[in-house]
């Protein structure tokens, strides 16, 4: 051995430098490589994560629960929370439709954009998106890959100056339409309508002639009424036709109905999926009945709800027991 390594100690002096040199240059590589990563992500300062569906179950035709997996872990490692932090909530349901956005911008969308640095474009820059995300719901099944619209791309083509900054939507005589909100160089306000059924926007001069009523007595019964404080203290959020489960929530569920009659559905919520009701809002009795599996067999839901007296039939407050009491009492038209 000896005699080895005097006659080859210079090639082996060789290979131990070169593996030094290799080991160096790979760290010295990643530590580029991960500076180089944080500069560019640290200019989103706007940013919600894009998602798509991992699992799905259906409860009924118009009810099902999703669970949604994020597609861009990077932008997740290396996005500051900061920037997630103030992102406004854009996630509806219509008919036919899950509706939802992604988002990551170099500046803050303002209508008055006094948050610097502003968004106050609609071209996007390098490593920007904006798109909305339509999901179509068939019988018992989701499409997988969304219609995508880029909201930059619609509101320049309606006019060069206009900057969109929110995202909303708006129900009339039985349609649904995506609020594009945005400014002008002026900073004057307005909004352009995208038909969800089409996808085409529509003439918002004869839209916005007609009475926007983006809730009625029916569809807002659970917040009118203080169900909406129960249903929280329980652990469940609902919230523009959508429910999810709080880890209170998870820790009260195993006695629910919805537990026994929907384990697929339950698994779903139990893991941080979303139950959406997609049949029409006014349909209180749907809304309901759906409710209802959120407590023990033979439990009412609405056992114990205030009714405040300017939402009931005779203009005095009540505490009713059941959701037959509660119909009796709630004032759903006038």
């Amino acid at each position: 051995m000896r005699s080895f390594l005097k006659r080859h100690w210079k090639s082996l002096l060789a290979v131990v430098c070169l593996l030094i040199f290799s080991c160096g240059s790979y760290v010295g590589y990643q530590v580029y490589h991960e500076h180089q990563l944080k500069d560019y992500y640290s200019k989103f300062v706007y940013y919600k994560s894009p998602q798509k569906i991992k699992h799905y179950s259906f409860l009924n035709a118009k009810t099902v629960a999703v669970s949604w997996i994020n597609t861009d872990p990077i932008s997740e490692q290396y996005i500051s929370n900061h920037s997630k932090k103030y992102v406004k909530k854009f996630e509806e349901v219509s008919s036919n439709y899950l509706i939802r956005d992604k988002i990551r911008l170099r500046g803050y969308p303002s209508s008055y954009r006094t948050i610097e640095p502003a968004f106050d474009r609609n071209i996007l820059q390098k490593g920007e998106y904006w798109t909305i995300e339509l999901y179509k719901v068939n019988q018992k099944s989701i499409n997988r890959k969304p219609i995508k619209i880029n909201v930059a791309d619609v509101v320049r083509k309606v006019n060069k100056h206009y900057v969109p900054y929110m995202l909303s939507i708006t129900r009339t005589n039985g349609k649904a339409y995506i609020r594009v909100s945005y400014s002008d160089t002026n900073k004057r306000s307005g909004a352009i309508f995208i038909d969800i059924a089409t996808q085409k926007v529509v003439n918002s001069s004869q839209l916005q002639a007609t009475s926007f009523l983006d809730r009625t007595a029916a569809d807002s019964f659970y917040y009118l009424s203080d169900l909406d404080n129960y249903l929280s203290n329980q652990g469940i959020n609902f919230y523009d036709n959508t429910i999810s489960l709080t880890k209170k929530g998870i820790k009260n569920s195993k006695q629910w109905q919805i537990a026994k009659k929907y384990p697929k559905v339950y698994q779903i919520l139990k893991n941080g999926g979303k139950l959406y009701l997609m049949q029409d809002g006014t349909d209180m009795d749907e809304t309901a009945k759906i409710l209802q599996l959120f407590t023990k067999e033979g439990n009412d839901i609405f056992d114990g709800v205030k009714i405040p007296a300017e939402y009931t039939t005779d203009g005095q407050e009540h505490t009713v027991r059941s959701y037959e009491e509660f119909k009796k009492y709630y004032k759903v038209e006038g």
